[in-house]
């Protein structure tokens, strides 16, 4: 398409995208929109995660998924929209009625996946802990850190004053023969991208276990 085709293309109004909004915290399903163009696109939406399936044409064809910086070139009359329960916050949909080549989308500057966004989130890690504190051990098996699916990472340390060794398992099966590491006074133990439990059994009774987890 030459410049004057184009030019001619915009008068004619072909090349200006329309907007549809759907607010997430309603459940649709298979929701007919009378809407037509050549590209569909999710323009912004409440986070990387949030989605809705799209029908083109017909209830009966197959669903597309549509997440925030997803765009389908395909003519259409009609869209039928499903948003699933358990979702929140407004999703702009766009779409053209001309030629979708006089109009070119992306992501932008602002636009992280979810992926990013995981990875962001884990390397800068938080402004509050989880939760932290002392926990006494001894010949039975204790909980020292329930799972925690926030959880970035945790540190421990046997307490200074202790007489005895504390074993760190995974477990309530933890013993002195069945640990991830034994600790005696004053020695750390930590992991990093772990969320599970942590359990300790002591070799004596009343040690302490300090932790810390982020």
């Amino acid at each position: 398409m030459d410049l004057k085709q184009k030019f001619a293309a915009i008068d004619a109004g072909g090349s200006i995208p329309q907007q549809v909004t759907l607010n997430l915290a309603i459940p649709l399903v298979d929701q007919e929109y009378c809407v037509s163009g050549d590209f569909l696109a999710i323009w912004q939406g409440p986070d990387a995660e949030s989605y809705i399936d799209v029908k083109f044409n017909s209830r009966n064809d197959p669903a597309w998924r549509f997440v925030r910086g997803r765009k389908i070139e395909t003519p259409f009359r009609k869209i039928y929209v499903t948003t699933p329960a358990g979702q929140a916050g407004d999703l702009v949909l766009i779409y053209g009625t001309g030629s979708p080549e006089l109009l070119k989308t992306d992501s932008g500057p602002g636009y992280v996946d979810a992926t990013l966004i995981e990875i962001r989130d884990q390397l800068r890690g938080d402004l509050l802990p989880e939760g932290y504190g002392q926990v006494g051990v001894g010949a039975a098996a204790v909980l020292v850190i329930a799972a925690n699916a926030d959880r970035k990472g945790f540190d421990s340390q046997a307490d200074i004053g202790n007489t005895g060794t504390i074993y760190i398992g995974y477990t309530n099966a933890v013993t002195a023969a069945n640990c991830v590491c034994a600790l005696v006074a004053g020695v750390p133990f930590w992991r990093d991208d772990y969320r599970g439990p942590i359990w300790a059994r002591a070799s004596a009774a009343g040690q302490l276990l300090n932790y810390g987890e982020v």
